[in-house]
């Protein structure tokens, strides 16, 4: 699908689109996507599935407060599966969540690089994961107790059907996904 379909979709403005694109905060690795042709040009192929990441970081900010760069970086973040490898476009109720860990004195615990972890499947499996996490840490001699501070989260596979009615109703042939447009 071309750019002005894929903005169509997400229901968000072309030069936006292409704002966010150029400061590299898109929820998708259009490196991905790219393609060159004979005359050394590069081309990006959209689909569905970038569709309702768009959808999905537009979610979170909406909703849940968070920035769009930081809406893009859980997007593409590598996540922790939990449960059984289910994928969000596919199987219905899949979530896209990134978790805080901090210690009662708000530092980052020590086995931890960042205080944020990014995690997906079902809501109820990221709970149990969660819960394990923090339980196993603090079973752990000398270490300073930590706690999980925030949960941000929002439903893939929503946006997925999000982005699937719309590109219906506006006359999107999905089947053209592999239809390019010049990266200009």
């Amino acid at each position: 699908m071309i750019r002005n379909e894929l903005c169509a979709i997400a229901e968000m403005a072309v030069p936006t689109f292409n704002t966010q694109r150029s400061r590299g905060h898109l929820p998708f690795d259009l490196k991905k996507a790219e393609a060159m042709d004979g005359n050394n040009r590069k081309w990006v192929r959209y689909s569905i599935f970038e569709a309702a990441r768009l959808i999905a970081a537009l979610q979170l900010t909406a909703n849940q407060g968070i920035i769009w760069s930081q809406a893009c970086e859980i997007l593409r973040a590598d996540n922790i599966l939990c449960g059984v490898g289910e994928q969000p476009f596919e199987t219905p109720g899949i979530h896209v969540a990134r978790a805080e860990f901090l210690t009662k004195f708000g530092e980052v615990p020590s086995f931890r690089k960042d205080a944020f972890t990014c995690y997906q499947g079902k809501i109820e499996a990221i709970g149990d994961t969660l819960s394990r996490e923090v339980a196993a840490y603090n079973a752990r001699p000398n270490v300073e107790p930590m706690e999980l501070v925030s949960l941000v989260s929002v439903n893939l596979s929503r946006a997925f059907k999000i982005a699937f009615w719309r590109a219906k109703h506006l006359g999107i042939d999905l089947g053209k996904d592999a239809q390019i447009e010049a990266d200009t």
